[in-house]
């Protein structure tokens, strides 16, 4: 076997890569945000092309600026002393986002390609692929349709949903420094398509649903300083594939759903002091499956979903000051089982779903300043009932689903600056209905849902 010699020249910090006869040099961008080899596996941003991140030479035991948009799949791992490659023009390195240390390319790594900040190049973006998911501890009971809620200390809490016998009132706690779940209280009723909210005080309110006797009304709060679940006051009516928004003011707003009588225009206001529950002005059209985001202003925005006469495209405003929902534009395409997020500039970003059109890949982008939905580049591939995520770097992580297909396990990435999806490695298992959750650490963990062999307690973490 080929050995690999790795020359550091202390000022120039220039790479040398010997193999038989073959020499490659090149200039390395360095970086300080990574000073160590037990850095975080978070993003570390080291060059004004927003795709170049710190990793970690584990020859020369200092870290480079390099382009990791590449996937795990294309990388051979280091030797068996984790320092050398036997891959030409490659150094060996910690840190990326794969499992184990790979052997990266130094053509990535370059002064050109990864402009330090100082310079005043523009913000570029490479190859259309990203690189990279690692398995995880499996939860302990299997399930879809369930919560995920990020506690204060950073754990994260799965919630109720359905499984092989029928809906759950299970919960589980999934703690990131570990990668260990354990089981926690157990909820009253037992639950699934319900909405679970974190209130100021740190506890988590889990409302309505579906469970063993038909559509739930009931709520209830689990307290994360003692793990056990108490009842709290009753919605006034009962539904379940409703929303829930947190007003600045700190209650809890539910807005429309379903239930036996149908679809729910109906919405109420949760105080979390006096732990009742007052109705507030109904919405202007009665919807189910919709989504709902908390604009810049305060206000909520309530979009697409579906009614008796099918997929909708309306969009309405609720206004906390006064009760009142007002319609807004509609988007171009009626959809329900879509996702919406909130991006860093303000505007809302509406992706995929389905309608009588079938699934969907087109993506909407709502500006709170114009009240106007515009179409933004379409995902590679249709879906609904998946997830989305905002990463630290301001990208949406969108991922799994379901379509004509299939269950999906491929995973795309919106970028704000260009308006364009980039591919991304696909998880290890197709599912949809699961949940994402951002960790503490900025990764973000997939847990459950439904795929190939059925009810999952697989999860995953993009990192």
């Amino acid at each position: 076997m080929q050995r690999i010699l790795i020359e550091v020249m202390t000022m120039l910090y220039t790479v040398c890569i010997v193999i038989g006869s073959d020499t490659a040099s090149g200039q390395i961008s360095t970086c300080e945000c990574c000073s160590s080899s037990h850095c975080p596996l978070t993003v570390e941003q080291c060059s004004v092309n927003l795709d170049c991140e710190c990793l970690w030479v584990t020859m020369s035991e200092r870290p480079m600026c390099a382009d990791t948009v590449v996937s795990c799949q294309d990388l051979v791992p280091c030797e068996i002393d984790n320092k050398t490659c036997t891959e030409p023009s490659s150094v060996c390195v910690n840190n990326s986002r794969c499992s184990i240390p790979v052997c990266f390319p130094i053509d990535r790594a370059s002064s050109q390609r990864c402009p330090p900040w100082t310079t005043k190049n523009s913000v570029t973006r490479t190859d259309n692929y990203v690189l990279g998911w690692l398995n995880t501890n499996s939860i302990r009971f299997a399930r879809y349709y369930h919560t995920a809620s990020i506690l204060s200390d950073g754990r994260v809490l799965i919630a109720g949903g359905f499984g092989s016998n029928g809906p759950l009132n299970s919960a589980e706690l999934y703690d990131p420094s570990t990668e260990l779940w354990i089981t926690t209280g157990t909820m009253s009723v037992a639950r699934y398509m319900h909405t679970a909210s974190i209130l100021a005080d740190g506890k988590v309110l889990v409302v309505g649903g579906f469970g063993p006797m038909g559509s739930l009304n009931s709520a209830e709060l689990y307290n994360p300083s003692t793990g056990t679940w108490t009842k709290t006051g009753s919605m006034c009516v009962a539904r379940y594939s409703h929303t829930t928004s947190i007003l600045n003011n700190g209650k809890i707003l539910v807005g429309g759903g379903f239930d036996a009588g149908g679809y729910l225009q109906s919405a109420e206001l949760y105080d979390p002091s006096s732990e009742l529950w007052t109705n507030t002005g109904n919405m202007n059209i009665a919807r189910s499956l919709h989504r709902a985001c908390i604009l810049t202003n305060g206000k909520v925005l309530v979009a697409g979903g579906s009614d008796s006469s099918g997929y909708l495209n309306s969009a309405e405003l609720y206004d906390p000051s006064t009760g009142v929902w007002t319609k807004t534009g509609s988007m171009n395409f009626a959809r329900h089982f879509h996702t919406a997020s909130i991006l860093t500039n303000g505007k809302v970003l509406v992706a995929g779903g389905f309608s009588s059109s079938g699934y969907l890949n087109s993506a909407e982008l709502f500006d709170l300043s114009a009240g106007r939905w515009k179409i933004t580049g379409s995902m590679s591939t249709a879906r609904c009932y998946h997830t989305a995520s905002i990463l630290t770097n301001g990208r949406v992580l969108i991922a799994g689903g379901y379509n004509y297909s299939g269950y999906v396990n491929s995973v795309e990435l919106y970028d704000l600056s260009t308006e364009l999806w980039i591919k991304s490695d696909s998880m290890s298992n197709p599912r949809y209905s699961h949940t994402a959750s951002i960790l503490i650490n900025g990764k973000v963990l997939v847990a459950a849902g439904y795929g190939d062999t059925g009810y999952l307690s697989s999860a995953e973490l993009y990192a």
